[in-house]
């Protein structure tokens, strides 16, 4: 979840404070997370912070680690069901501008 929120694309998220709660459908302990974004600064909380959440991103930890590491794309995830964000549409439609990724994802191998 830090490399998650490190790498969050803030910058296609709405002026204001946007909060985004990833639950973590197969962790009992640590399985939800909130980012506070806000003014291009992203906060990761792993206890409720009391604020309300515009976005939800559900998923296995698995799921979210290929997200992350570039194996599956954030449309090609939420058609197969392997996750799942719930929001308000202009949040839904942008997920792929926005949603994090490995830097390393647009490296080719050697």
């Amino acid at each position: 979840m830090w490399d998650f929120h490190r790498t969050l694309n803030s910058k296609f998220l709405p002026d204001g404070e946007t909060v985004i709660l990833v639950q973590i459908t197969d962790r009992e302990d640590l399985g939800s997370w909130w980012m506070i974004v806000n003014e291009g600064v992203v906060d990761l909380c792993p206890k409720d912070p009391g604020h309300d959440v515009d976005v939800y991103i559900t998923a296995a930890l698995c799921d979210l680690i290929a997200l992350w590491m570039g194996d599956i794309g954030i449309q090609e995830a939420m058609e197969a069901r392997a996750i799942f964000v719930d929001g308000p549409k202009y949040l839904v439609n942008t997920v792929q501008d926005w949603t994090a990724r490995s830097p390393m994802v647009d490296v080719l191998p050697a």
